[in-house]
């Protein structure tokens, strides 16, 4: 579920801000056991920062959501240079999570 939602708030966040012209949504196995979720869109990018910029509130929760599945999320943006969001996470973590979460 975090790995949908994380997912839904980077398309959420292009929608809304980035006037792009496209996105791209990618999953990808990097390793056994570890897969990588990119999103990217060509639109106007922006100062990038999610630990320090409290203005960004759905890039915080996007983080906070991939240290719940001990995954890792990285936002890279320029000004007019686009946005690409990728997050890296280990689907044995995940498993175990969501079997926590259904027994509850």
């Amino acid at each position: 579920t975090h790995v949908i939602r994380i997912i839904q708030e980077a398309l959420h966040n292009v929608r809304r801000h980035s006037r792009a012209n496209m996105v791209r949504v990618l999953l990808a196995q990097k390793r056994e056991g570890i897969f990588r979720a990119i999103i990217e869109d060509d639109g106007i990018g922006f100062t990038a920062n999610i630990d320090q910029n409290r203005n960004h509130f759905g890039l915080a929760v996007m983080g906070d959501r991939a240290r719940r599945i001990g995954g890792t999320i990285r936002v890279d943006s320029e000004p007019s240079e686009g946005t690409q969001v990728l997050l890296e996470f280990e689907t044995q973590y995940v498993t175990k999570i969501n079997k926590l979460s259904e027994s509850q």
